[in-house]
């Protein structure tokens, strides 16, 4: 299809199906092809030419129609492939694979109990019948696709034209490397693709992980790898936060990322009296100052008796004196202690009484 005019294919698909969703050349050549409707597709697969001279054919795509699950399966590991593939026919399985895990005694890969089921419905079902059996079916994810030769991701061994790399050192493929190539490379662990200290097939590698991610989104979604790497990226710009500024800290000499400390309120000196007082509690006057440090000085001398119970703030404002009783007492010695506060005032005054008397006999 590279010397076919692309203006003649789109002519003819318009004219025999109408306007289909997408069109993709392949590498090798063909036409990719995914219709809106299911009709769209029977007519498509009905067309032989293009014209009298170019002829064509057309079929559906073998993975991209289908959908593959895994199940656990035990009961299938004494059955041969043909029975199992007769047995699922009518549930639309066309083919399946069995997963191989390593095993830890003797560090070779074997068959497990797991199967790849490859269904021709592009819906994938959540479960398949077996009898007396209801076995789950799960979304299958793939690996990332890497290179066995310069192990980098996104391409296989027959396409790559780099130099073998060593899995442990990611350095040129050496001598004292084979197929346990990790277990006989002696130097340090380097991985080509995060620049990082461990091997190059690990899985707990960031880069790794990422392409993990990608093959999740192109499974689950059914979306090409191109789109699936297009919305992972931006996926990570919106989960990640902004990056910190640095801010000079007035009390620290390095540089760091946290806020500067806010400064602390320092008090004001007056000049007159030269006492530290803040803002809230810069007296008005000299005068209020004065009966402020009396009432004080009276209040300490009031309740030195009380040693066990806290003291009572007394403050004389000129025009009356208000006392303050804690919030620990009980409610019987509030009551004696107004009582006590009253006699004193009322004592108070008979004395100022008696020496204005006084002042006056004597003028």
């Amino acid at each position: 299809m590279n010397n076919v005019s692309p203006f003649l294919l789109q002519r003819v698909i318009a004219k025999v199906s109408g306007p289909i969703d997408q069109c993709t050349r392949l590498r090798d050549g063909k036409i990719l092809l995914k219709t809106k409707t299911l009709s769209q597709a029977n007519k498509l697969i009905k067309l032989k030419t293009l014209n009298p001279f170019i002829k064509i054919s057309i079929s559906e795509h073998e993975t991209l129609n289908g959908s593959k699950g895994v199940a656990h399966c035990p009961q299938f590991n004494s059955l041969s492939r043909d029975e199992i593939l007769d047995g699922l026919k009518d549930q639309l399985v066309i083919d399946f694979k069995r997963i191989k895990t390593k095993n830890p005694t003797n560090n070779k890969y074997e068959e497990g109990n797991l199967y790849i089921f490859h269904f021709s419905s592009y819906d994938l079902p959540k479960e398949i019948s077996v009898c007396y059996d209801n076995i789950k079916i799960r979304p299958y994810i793939p690996a990332p696709l890497r290179c066995t030769t310069c192990l980098r991701f996104g391409h296989i061994t027959v396409n790559c034209t780099a130099e073998k790399k060593c899995a442990n050192c990611s350095q040129t493929f050496h001598s004292n490397s084979g197929e346990d190539e990790m277990e006989k490379c002696n130097r340090p662990p380097f991985c080509i693709n995060y620049q990082l200290n461990h091997n190059a097939l690990s899985t707990s590698c960031i880069k790794y992980v990422h392409e993990r991610e990608v093959q999740k989104i192109k499974a689950l979604e059914r979306v090409s790898i191109k789109e699936a790497i297009k919305r992972h990226r931006e996926r990570l710009q919106t989960s990640t936060s902004p990056p910190t500024t640095t801010i000079k800290n007035q009390n620290c000499q390095c540089r760091c990322t946290c806020k500067a400390k806010e400064k602390e309120t320092t008090p004001k000196v007056s000049q007159k009296n030269n006492t530290t007082t803040t803002l809230a509690e810069q007296p008005n006057n000299v005068e209020t100052n004065k009966r402020v440090k009396e009432a004080e000085s009276a209040s300490s001398l009031s309740t030195s008796s009380s040693n066990d119970q806290p003291p009572i703030k007394i403050i004389d404002t000129g025009r009356e004196r208000i006392s303050i009783l804690p919030t620990k007492l009980s409610t019987r010695k509030k009551r004696e202690l107004k009582k006590q506060n009253k006699t004193d005032k009322n004592n108070k005054m008979e004395v100022s009484s008696l020496s204005s008397l006084n002042l006056s006999d004597h003028e």
